[in-house]
């Protein structure tokens, strides 16, 4: 890897990181000092001591809010239309799969640092739609966005957010459409096995009609390497990277 681009993803990780805890438009921070120490997360005024339990309370359309960072060693699941507010924390993800937005209609993840040591950070499974990724730091072992193949026609859209992985917005689903703008998208395959090939936005042949479409987006791998490259060649869907 050469010093020039590691230096590159290291500042584009700063950068992006600077922003959330700065503070944008979009994001609307809530100290900690103002709950219980046990408390990581709130939904209005109820007060959750893990994660799990408030993911468990919430129902359609309400927001959880993290109010300080939150360790997982179990995949988290969200099943219902919600929001995940991480209001600029961090959740620290030792499972293979961070996030598993499964069987859900309408779920936002925004303002929010995913570091997973395991294979994703955020997966998209069973028929779930309309995800929004917005101003989210991410970084997994392989898929950062996976959008499995049992998700068909879902519907993604990731905005404002760095995504750092080896397949990092990978697509498997049938007719699914991923959005991608004002982001920056990073292919790092630092402990890649010789022979392995990855890609930063990756359609598997499986995906037949399925599209990613980047706008206004920096999508560039951290090194010169035969075995990466910005986008994966065997298609049976359409890429289009647009600025």
């Amino acid at each position: 890897m050469t010093k020039q681009k590691i230096l590159r993803c290291v500042l584009l990780f700063a950068t992006m990181l600077s922003l959330m805890i700065v503070g944008t438009s979009s994001v609307t921070v809530l100290a900690a000092e103002a709950y219980d120490s046990t408390t990581v997360a709130v939904i209005g005024n109820e007060e959750y001591s893990t994660l799990t339990d408030a993911v468990s309370a919430a129902q359609d359309g309400d927001t959880i809010t993290l109010t300080a960072t939150v360790k997982m060693i179990d995949i988290l699941t969200i099943n219902k239309g919600i929001t995940l507010d991480g209001n600029g924390n961090t959740l620290l993800s030792t499972a293979e799969r961070a996030i598993n937005v499964s069987g859900a209609t309408g779920v936002t993840i925004k303002n929010l640092t995913i570091q997973c040591t395991g294979e994703r950070a955020i997966n998209v499974i069973q028929n779930s739609t309309n995800v929004t990724i917005d101003h989210v730091i991410a970084t997994a072992n392989n898929y950062t966005v996976n959008v499995a193949s049992s998700a068909p026609n879902a519907t993604v859209s990731i905005v404002s957010s760095t995504l750092i992985g080896k397949n990092v917005v990978n697509v498997a689903a049938v007719g699914a459409n991923i959005t991608i703008a004002l982001s920056e998208v990073c292919c790092n395959d630092d402990n890649a096995t010789e022979g392995e090939s990855y890609a930063a936005l990756c359609l598997g042949k499986e995906a037949t009609g399925a599209t990613i479409t980047a706008n206004d987006s920096s999508i560039f791998v951290s090194q010169d390497s035969d075995s990466m490259q910005a986008k994966n060649s065997a298609l049976n869907g359409q890429i289009t990277i647009d600025g």
